[in-house]
């Protein structure tokens, strides 16, 4: 039965529970050290279920393409790419059509509210108000469960409190939150999560998504006219990105006990640990049993909500780790590395643990960065254009770009 189980399970190595050693899977069959009891087959069977659910529940909590055209009709899903790709807008009928299915899927996963999601510029800390799925019907005054494309497309707040450049007094407070319908809208708790840009009424940038999505759509279209120029038939250039989050861990308790982690996120004073990183001790190394937990529980929600989380290990200097996703898109990229970071803040709590995000906590070891891997590719065939290529053509694309990104860092310089 065990052997059974197991190979169903298709689990390649497993620890037993007490006074039981482990047990290798040796092609396709499994050798074990002695004999389980029914006990111990049963709570194997269990932690190998467990273990094949983190990556069965892939997406489950994020509308991504997918869903949203089984969830639409056709005319519909097609006018709804077609506006994303050109700009546009849609009918009223398909806006609510798409703001229906949307809420049908979401209240599945157990979703009461909305939110817009967008980031304002004062760092990771995105805003949300959260809105519930009701309203009135005030030709009955009954309440209703309803979700409107108005609302779905569109929202607007108070932009005066925001960090704002002197765009926003009080007298003219008000500022907009517009879906941006190249990230995918998720479920995070018990609110449907809207990305959004957050711009005033004549379009001036209070965040900072809106220039990323404006440059992006100057490297696809001027991307276009050098593809053309260089006799390529595309559609344009799609910027893409892999970030690379490192961070600290610190015990909650000793992180409350200090101000000035509290206040800065860094430490102001404080003597030298008797050894730092002189032997790159912490790089690749085990992971302490506490943080491991902490990092398998981030990865399982993230991987939920569509975040390819590819990658964590322990990083250069004690205490200090990285994880890091499969790229794509460089908007939805950024709207996944703010995600991560805020899983990764509620995850840790309850592991008694604070993830410290400042680029130097703590003085005489590395400090953390956000390295971006960027990438650019063909919007019409999906090629890399960072790869040589093997012929003529081909290659004079990637010597373009080189000369490109040289002149591009010169110019920085």
């Amino acid at each position: 039965r065990s052997l059974q189980v197991f190979r169903q399970a298709g689990i390649a190595g497993l620890r037993s529970s007490q006074n039981s050693s482990r047990y290798l899977k040796v092609g396709q069959e499994l050798k074990f050290a002695r004999h389980f009891s029914t006990e111990d087959d049963d709570e194997i069977f269990d932690y190998g279920s467990a273990r094949m659910n983190k990556l069965h529940a892939l997406g489950e909590a994020v509308f991504d393409d997918k869903k949203m055209m089984e969830a639409l009709s056709p005319s519909t899903w097609n006018n709804f790419v077609k506006a994303r790709q050109e700009g546009g807008r849609l009918s009223k009928e398909e806006e609510n059509e798409i703001a229906q299915s949307m809420m049908d899927w979401a209240m599945d996963l157990g979703a009461v509210n909305f939110a817009h999601w967008a980031s304002p510029v004062r760092g990771p800390y995105n805003l949300m108000k959260h809105d519930a799925f009701i309203d009135i019907d005030f030709k009955t005054g009954q309440s209703e469960i309803t979700f409107s494309g108005s609302k779905l497309f569109l929202g607007e707040t108070d932009g005066s409190s925001f960090p704002n450049g002197g765009l926003r007094d009080t007298h003219r407070a008000a500022a907009y939150l517009s879906w941006d319908r190249t990230s995918p809208c998720f479920v995070k708790g018990d609110t449907l999560m809207i990305p959004s840009a957050f711009i005033t009424w004549n379009g001036e940038a209070l965040d900072e998504k809106t220039p990323l999505l404006r440059s992006q759509e100057a490297v696809h279209e001027q991307g276009k006219r050098l593809l053309k120029a260089l006799g390529y038939d595309s559609t344009g250039i799609d910027c893409n990105v892999g970030w690379e989050q490192e961070f600290f861990f610190v015990e909650k308790d000793h992180f409350e006990q200090r101000p000035d982690l509290i206040a800065c996120g860094r430490t102001l004073f404080g003597a030298m640990p008797s050894r730092g990183q002189q032997t790159d001790l912490n790089y690749f190394s085990n992971i302490a049993p506490k943080i491991k937990a902490a990092l398998e529980a981030t990865q399982e929600e993230l991987l939920r909500q569509g975040v390819n989380l590819l990658v964590y290990h322990n990083e250069v200097a004690p205490g200090q780790h990285e994880f890091s996703p499969i790229f794509t898109r460089s908007a939805k990229s950024a709207d996944q590395n703010i995600l991560a970071m805020e899983v990764l803040y509620e995850k840790s709590l309850e592991y008694g643990l604070i993830p410290l995000y400042h680029e130097k906590p703590f003085a005489g070891i590395n400090g953390s960065g956000k390295h971006s891997n960027w990438g650019l590719q063909c919007a019409s065939t999906g090629r890399n254009l960072f790869i040589p290529g093997d012929n003529a053509k081909d290659q004079k694309m990637f010597h373009c770009n080189n000369c490109m990104s040289a002149t591009c860092s010169s110019l920085a310089w």
